[in-house]
């Protein structure tokens, strides 16, 4: 069952995550979560907006969540380039200095 306030409070998630990927499994949980606890109320006999309400209120805010939810899916890969980058412009130096080292006239 697709709910259309489902699938806007979810983009609302998901559109502060970088991490495409991540953002990408999290809207299918979301979805599934969303659409059980829908279910459940709606069985419970609570009117479709009723059920649609509770249900996203169980997740909270939409912008808080997904700016929480951005910082723990930041990509390893971001501090994995950095640190190669670093390390590369290190060496990079070391061999330059140590040309000059090896080749200085006392």
């Amino acid at each position: 069952m697709m709910i259309n306030e489902f699938e806007k409070y979810i983009r609302c998630v998901t559109r502060h995550m970088d991490d495409r990927k991540a953002a990408k499994e999290l809207v299918l949980e979301m979805r599934e979560h969303l659409t059980e606890s829908y279910e459940e109320q709606a069985a419970l006999g609570k009117s479709h907006k009723e059920a649609v309400k509770f249900s996203m209120d169980q997740f909270g805010q939409a912008d808080p969540i997904g700016a929480d939810l951005d910082k723990v899916h930041t990509p390893c890969f971001k501090w994995l380039q950095i640190s190669i980058i670093a390390a590369v412009v290190i060496l990079f130096i070391s061999f330059i200095f140590g040309y000059f080292y090896a080749n200085m006239e006392n």
